[in-house]
């Protein structure tokens, strides 16, 4: 029986992705869960795994290039499966027009192969080779079955520096794909980054900006440089797109009370430190509360689906909350699963390691999926109040301003307390001005009870 390899959909919005490299060449044996070949998506860089046993009888799709979600990689069959089994699956799959250009280049008998079994190694590793520039061939794999890890790849990168250079330089993968494509030598460049991190704007600042041409200044404006969109923010335009295009949104503003936020964190950060744990941010605390509060108003939680003839609301059972986090290649949002069900210090814990794992590229297949409400933060910037974007399919996000001291009036007399913005932007599809505001009225009320919870309720 011929079994097809498709384009997995890692995320609800994912429409296609790039086949990186294939890890068995046609003809080989492969176990059904073994990883077969590598891709890479607008957020994240996976494995894809054989889906059974048997042999890799067709490739379709060739290293580096696109394919659609769901669309014909190869075909897995018995070494017996006769070639007409094969072209009949090639044929049934020829729906979609990038699939089917593929596929009709490929409906041939495949070409010898060679025997040699190419090298195992990790994606992260392979990434992280590329951008230091270690030769694969030279480095042992330590990892199971002698695979490359990150760790053989540093070692080899150590090893292959030459006398006197500075080795080894910490730097964000965005930072070396463009130091790559610029040819530009990252030993170099002072970063500005955490730790002397080079990060993607210390790269754009040495890299010499092309003459203008002719057509440039002809316009009156001398170009200092090009830099085409890469797909993360070609995607992140999509999605606003979509999102302004398919959704009514409205922004409701708030101010609320957050000294006893205040006070709360200052509270927690000694239990921190004494077990380890990471200190919870404003984030931390308001992911919980917020998380809390939208179990009473479900609507907030919910999406639109079905088409335009059989839209209809789906209220969620699960309160999974989406955190934005700025990194060099663009905005993510990594998902605090069930996040009403969680502590304080279980949530810190997530969206620090969660945060870390986006910055630097390496976030798990499903943490970017499933979210049911966003949160963003611009306080730490200085930013008040702003109007955030829904990320479809929600319903609704909450932009959360700075925390800044100001006066106020409590029971008659002038004091200072401190102040926090609120902004909700929701899809007035699906909910009206009243129950958004109620939300957020409900919020503000729970800020102010923050400190009559009991500590085991943190």
């Amino acid at each position: 029986m011929a079994i097809p390899v498709r384009m997995p959909q890692l995320g609800v919005t994912m429409t296609e992705a790039r086949l990186l490299r294939w890890l068995k060449p046609e003809g080989s044996a492969i176990a059904a869960g073994e990883a077969i070949a590598e891709i890479e998506t607008d957020k994240l860089l996976s494995e894809i795994q054989a889906p059974a046993q048997g042999v890799l009888r067709r490739i379709i799709v060739s290293d580096g290039a696109m394919a659609p979600v769901h669309g014909l990689l190869a075909v897995i069959a018995d070494a017996t499966e006769s070639e007409d089994a094969i072209q009949e699956l090639l044929r049934e799959s020829k729906g979609h027009p990038l699939s089917e250009i593929l596929i009709q280049q490929r409906i041939q008998p495949p070409a010898p192969q060679s025997s040699t079994p190419p090298r195992r190694i990790t994606p992260l590793a392979r990434r992280l080779a590329e951008g230091l520039g270690v030769t694969l061939e030279q480095v042992t794999g330590q990892g199971p079955s002698g695979r490359i890890t990150e760790a053989d790849v540093r070692s080899a990168a150590r090893a292959q520096s030459p006398p006197g250079s500075r080795g080894w330089v910490r730097a964000s993968p965005w930072a070396r794909r463009l130091a790559r494509e610029r040819r530009i030598d990252l030993t170099m460049i002072a970063g500005s980054g955490p730790e002397g991190r080079v990060i993607g704007r210390d790269v754009l600042a040495a890299s010499t900006p092309p003459p203008p041409s002719a057509a440039q200044r002809a316009s009156g404006l001398r170009r200092r440089e090009t830099i085409p969109l890469d797909t993360i923010r070609r995607t992140t335009g999509q999605r606003l797109r979509k999102s302004l295009d398919e959704s009514v949104p409205v922004t409701l503003t708030t101010e609320a009370d957050a000294t006893a936020l205040v006070e709360l964190r200052n509270h927690l950060l000694p239990t921190a430190r004494v077990y380890g744990h990471p200190q919870p941010t404003y984030t931390d605390l308001l992911v919980h509360l917020v998380a809390r509060t939208l179990k009473n108003h479900p609507l907030l939680n919910s999406s639109i689906v079905g088409d335009e003839g059989t839209a209809a609301i789906a209220y969620w059972d699960e309160v999974n909350i989406a955190v934005a986090v700025a990194t060099d290649r663009g905005l993510l949002a990594p998902v605090i699963r069930e996040a009403d069900r969680k502590h304080v210090d279980q949530i810190s814990q997530e969206l620090a390691t969660l945060s870390t794992q986006a910055r630097n590229g390496t976030l798990p297949l499903d943490a970017l999926g499933e979210g049911t409400f966003t949160i963003t933060n611009l306080g730490q910037l200085g930013i008040d109040a702003f109007t955030p974007v829904i990320n479809p399919p929600q319903c609704a996000i909450l932009g959360i301003g700075r925390i800044v001291p100001r006066p106020a009036v409590v029971d008659g007399s002038i004091v200072v307390r401190q102040s926090i913005t609120f902004s909700l932007t929701f899809d007035h599809r699906i909910l009206d001005g009243w129950p958004a505001a109620a939300f957020l009225h409900e919020l503000t009320e729970a800020l102010d009870r923050l400190l009559e919870r009991s500590a085991s309720d943190w």
